[in-house]
């Protein structure tokens, strides 16, 4: 090879490697854009309160948006919303605890409409919990299971003011017993 043939050679290999190196770089960039608006781009505006029937989530949902209201027993068969937080963009959505309606729950929130949920506030009966250890276990797997656990899930132990409260670590250690 002659010397007029390398520099021709490099020069047609300098003609591909700009343009892969341009290329890649390109790449890299919009990799590190997307990542980064994913994680730090715009959350959800709605907090879902969820938990077995009489667990308390209506009556915490009452609570929450008027304080003054003073009931004695709730049901909710269909999801109660509210959008009037004044210094916070945030819906609070409130979905009923009935099994038959879970489905729309994990259908609705969990998948459809994912991106617009912010957190969940997993709500417990802390008065019956033993009688219902089972099913607030396979309820909380479910939510933690179809939220793919990328949403931050609060859980609320409700009713500490009954006759025998149960105390959170003793949740804690049941859970992990029927979720095994």
């Amino acid at each position: 090879m002659t010397q007029e043939n390398i520099f021709a050679m490099v020069n047609s290999a300098s003609d591909y490697v700009i343009p892969a190196i341009a290329t890649f770089l390109l790449l890299l960039l919009s990799s590190v854009m997307f990542f980064v608006w994913r994680k730090f781009g715009t959350k959800g505006d709605a907090i879902l309160l969820v938990g077995l029937n009489g667990s308390g989530k209506t009556r915490i949902f009452t609570k929450l948006i008027n304080s003054k209201i003073e009931w004695s027993t709730y049901t909710s068969m269909m999801e109660n919303l509210y959008l009037g937080f004044s210094d916070a963009n945030l819906r609070l959505v409130d979905y009923p605890g009935a099994e038959s309606l879970r489905k729309g729950l994990c259908d609705k929130w969990l998948n459809k409409d994912r991106k617009n949920i912010r957190g969940i506030i997993f709500v417990v009966d802390s008065s019956n919990y033993v009688k219902k250890s089972k099913d607030v276990a396979e309820f909380l797997y479910e939510v933690l299971f179809e939220s793919n656990k990328s949403l931050p899930v609060l859980v609320a132990c409700n009713k500490q003011d009954a006759e025998e409260p149960h105390q959170a670590r003793k949740f804690e250690s049941r859970w992990r017993r029927n979720l095994v």
